[in-house]
């Protein structure tokens, strides 16, 4: 990634970044590449961390991980460089989905 980001910055004038990730995983390397304020991060979260168990992980280990990892970034990066979207297959849990992201400081749910 960073090969990319540096090679791009080099031919473009202040070029953005977005990240997909699952945030299964943090590495320093990947913290020191978000130290780039362009670079912002993108992830999935289906709601509390049941619902995200159920729909992303399929294991309570992985959804507690998950979510370490975001409060981690959170505090890193900041708010406004994450974006988040959730995966929907219940219409009846969409209020539990917005408090969660409400719950999380996020103030917009990526809708796709």
């Amino acid at each position: 990634m960073k090969f990319i980001i540096d090679g791009v910055s080099a031919l473009c004038s202040n070029p953005t970044f977005v990240i997909w990730t699952n945030l299964n995983e943090i590495s320093r390397e990947f913290l020191q590449i978000l130290e780039n304020k362009r670079v912002s991060i993108s992830t999935s979260i289906d709601g509390p961390l049941d619902l995200h168990d159920r729909q992303r992980t399929q294991g309570r280990f992985k959804a507690k991980r998950f979510l370490k990892n975001f409060l981690l970034l959170h505090q890193e990066i900041g708010l406004a460089r994450i974006s988040a979207l959730p995966t929907i297959t219940n219409p009846q849990e969409i209020i539990k989905i917005i408090n969660f992201y409400i719950e999380l400081g996020l103030k917009e749910i990526s809708l796709r």
